[in-house]
């Protein structure tokens, strides 16, 4: 199935729905927070943006790289068209004055930032959910910025609270043209990255040794380490 069938088919289900798909759950609920950065170059079709910030959310206690819990998708604009939107809606009754306050202190920020002569751009995105009438959750937005002295610098603004990844890696593996995305950051101040890591290492690392002793126990241990995931 192609990309398109697959935003087709969500739209169909989208209309059995009654309400958006939910955007960043509160605080208390998010354990790490995965930002890719994603470049579709600079025609990258109808419909789609150039830059895209994709975001995946771990709200589950256990932290499986493989499993997000939320995944949500940010196209990323001009400042200036953010703004732009905002006073619309507003003028047609669907924000208000608060909400409209919300993107006014982004847009401040990303002039700011567009201000500092090592900024090479600002870009800006909401959460929304595309497949329901674009629904844009009031609140909720990321802002990603490229300097000329270093990488990218990326924020996720929720719910009155601010998260950032300690760094944006570029993706050594990423081949030019190519959809693999540019670079890569975590959120995780309770370090379960980290931890599962370690567990995969760790795991690795007596699979190697039972290999070695046994192999039909090597894959007895694998296939108790799929279960437990």
């Amino acid at each position: 199935m192609t990309r398109r069938s697959k935003f087709f088919k969500s739209i169909e289900k989208s209309k059995k729905r009654t309400g958006p798909l939910p955007g960043v759950p509160e605080h208390d609920k998010i354990g790490v927070i995965q930002f890719q950065f994603m470049d579709n170059g600079p025609k990258p079709g109808r419909g789609k943006s150039e830059h895209v910030l994709k975001l995946e959310l771990y709200c589950e206690g256990r932290f499986v790289i493989e499993k997000p819990t939320r995944t949500l998708t940010s196209g990323l604009y001009d400042p200036q068209a953010v703004i732009d939107w905002a006073d619309d809606k507003v003028a047609e009754g669907k924000l208000d004055d608060a909400q409209r306050g919300f993107y006014k202190n982004l847009y401040d920020a990303a002039v700011k930032a567009i201000n500092d002569p090592d900024t090479h751009w600002v870009k800006l995105g909401y959460i929304e959910d595309r497949t329901y009438k674009h629904y844009r959750h009031p609140g909720q937005a990321v802002m990603v910025w490229k300097k000329f002295s270093g990488p990218l610098e990326v924020a996720l603004l929720a719910n009155d609270r601010t998260y950032e990844p300690d760094a944006m890696i570029f993706d050594k593996y990423r081949e030019k043209g190519s959809s693999r995305r540019v670079a890569y950051g975590f959120y995780d101040p309770f370090k379960l990255y980290d931890q599962a890591q370690a567990e995969k290492a760790f795991q690795q690392a007596a699979e190697a040794k039972a290999e070695a002793i046994d192999p039909a126990e090597a894959a007895f241990q694998r296939d108790i380490a799929g279960f437990m995931q």
